[in-house]
């Protein structure tokens, strides 16, 4: 889903950059909610995803 190359700054850094497999988006999405859930700190709000059309949260990725 991602892959490293080197910093588009030019630095001696890295960063992430999006795979064809990425930006078809249900690992993108998978990953987001794994954050959501587990990537912030009691009390922090964290963000979510919003359907556009029924403006409802997208429900958690199941896996089978």
């Amino acid at each position: 889903m991602l892959k490293d190359e080197p910093a588009s700054d030019g630095s001696a850094y890295e960063e992430y950059v999006m795979t064809a497999t990425g930006a078809r988006g249900s690992g993108i999405l998978a990953m987001r909610q794994w954050s959501e859930e587990f990537a912030f700190a009691h009390g922090e709000l964290p963000t979510s995803c919003v359907d556009r059309q029924y403006r409802r949260r997208v429900r958690k990725l199941e896996t089978a």
